[in-house]
């Protein structure tokens, strides 16, 4: 696609950024986005993504290369749609080894199969004024990040959330701190704010595992189990 063809260039080209005027664009495969990259739109409510992958991210952040190596790209001012695909992530921030310095502004995931919003071994990242919601059977934010410092969390806002991945924020790993996050809108009767932790038949886990969530000035509410798990 013509996308994927200026992601090509921009990381040849030793980071550059991808502007992306208003309008939707169709992804009918993942975009992958490596390090040194900038991907802008015009604005959350002007520039889609609608993506049509299954079983596959349909935005994949990983790291760059050469000067960029272990570095993640920039994303910020759109809206990732998906079409529900089973196992159809928003956003993967990931890498088999680690990346860093991933930056995801003012961003929209709605309408996914899976998860919204995936981070894995990222650090020293920063995630702000990101709505996720309306997944088919995943979490708006999941977050498996081990032995990952220095991630900033700031204004995310979890929306809708379904029986099968019953709350807004899903912590199974690492230290997430989180500033003026809210939600959720509708959800289940099962449902609660966040799950924090590794427990044993929950979400393919087989061992119980610790994690930390810290909240400043957040909004707690419309969860029917309860709060925070």
């Amino acid at each position: 696609t013509c996308f994927g063809n200026a992601l090509t260039a921009a990381a040849l080209s030793d980071g550059k950024i991808v502007y992306a005027p208003a309008g939707t664009y169709l992804l009918n495969a993942t975009a992958t986005i490596p390090g040194g990259v900038t991907v802008v739109g015009d604005g959350r409510n002007k520039t889609l993504f609608s993506g049509t992958v299954t079983s596959a991210p349909i935005f994949n952040v990983v790291q760059g290369s050469g000067s960029y190596v272990f570095q993640g790209p920039t994303l910020r001012d759109l809206r990732v749609v998906g079409n529900g695909g089973s196992g159809q992530i928003g956003i993967n921030v990931d890498d088999a080894t680690y990346v860093y310095g991933v930056e995801i502004t003012n961003v929209d995931i709605t309408g996914t199969g899976s998860h919204g919003l995936y981070i894995g071994n990222a650090f020293s990242s920063r995630f702000i004024n990101i709505n996720s919601g309306s997944s088919t059977t995943g979490y708006p934010f999941y977050i498996y990040s081990a032995n990952m410092p220095g991630n900033y969390f700031e204004s995310l806002y979890a929306g809708n959330v379904n029986v099968t991945s019953p709350a807004g924020f899903r912590i199974r790993r690492g230290r997430v701190y989180c500033v003026s996050c809210n939600g959720i809108n509708s959800s289940s009767s099962n449902s609660w704010w966040a799950i924090v932790g590794d427990k044993v038949g929950v979400d393919g886990s087989v061992a119980a595992q610790s994690a930390y969530f810290q909240c400043t000035n957040c909004n707690v509410e419309s969860s029917r189990a309860g709060g925070i798990l």
